[in-house]
């Protein structure tokens, strides 16, 4: 991810996910309350949040890092960097957790940096969706190599079994509205994909080569279903 890129995740509207996480963090209006984007990028997330909260990232893309400094952001370059006795009132997971190898360990581990009535928001693809379970592997949201881990409301409170969180809030959304036209021919793509992948994925490197362009066969997807989910998590023992 530290490639020195700067827009490979940014995004040219307010995302659902964001809107979510947004009126989540807009309800308490306590000054003061530090909050942590993992995965912040450049930083345009933060930027939307009110200037009366105290705000924190970890970015490994120095590049990025670099911009959402610049944007008065408090950047750490890894979660290890985070001092021992820092403690946060919103920790922000937004499309992180996918890229995590263990995400219930990963965690655990973030519960000890909340406060006393802290909570942790995710946002990610939802693994109980009816994609997946029509499509499986060949849901759109698998095809990107980079998102290795997926889970859902019923593994979150698999996770809580073990005490340290429990599930505040659920939500589920469409990653991205779309127009009709869009909607639909999003939508005959990405069934072609989820029953012929291999057949997909030739002919968009065909047409690739016709055309002169590099890089991945893009699966559409985005928008088409509530295939996401948003879940926020608190400490076990403030109920």
């Amino acid at each position: 991810y530290d490639n020195k890129q700067t827009s490979q995740w940014t995004s040219n509207s307010i995302r659902t996910d964001w809107t979510l996480i947004l009126e989540r963090i807009h309800s308490t209006r306590k000054r003061g309350l530090r909050v942590l984007d993992i995965g912040c990028n450049t930083g345009e997330l933060l930027a939307l949040v009110p200037d009366y909260f105290k705000k924190y990232g970890v970015e490994v893309n120095k590049a990025a890092a670099e911009v959402a400094a610049a944007r008065g952001i408090t950047v750490y370059h890894h979660i290890e960097a985070i001092p021992a006795a820092a403690q946060f009132d919103t920790i922000i997971l937004s499309d992180v957790i996918e890229h995590v190898t263990d995400p219930a360990s990963f965690l655990t581990y973030l519960s000890g940096l909340l406060s006393t009535e802290g909570e942790i928001l995710i946002t990610t693809g939802d693994f109980e969706n009816h994609l997946w379970r029509k499509f499986g592997a060949s849901w759109w949201y698998c095809s990107f190599l980079e998102h290795i881990s997926f889970i859902s409301e019923s593994w979150a409170a698999k996770l809580c079994e073990s005490g340290a969180l429990r599930v505040d809030g659920v939500a589920r959304f469409r990653y991205i509205e779309l127009n009709r036209i869009r909607f639909i021919a999003d939508l005959i793509l990405m069934t072609m994909y989820g029953i012929f992948p291999r057949a997909y994925q030739k002919i968009g490197e065909t047409l690739k080569s016709i055309f002169g362009k590099n890089g991945d066969v893009f699966v559409r997807g985005f928008g088409i279903s509530r295939d996401h989910i948003f879940l926020s998590l608190k400490l076990a023992r403030n109920e």
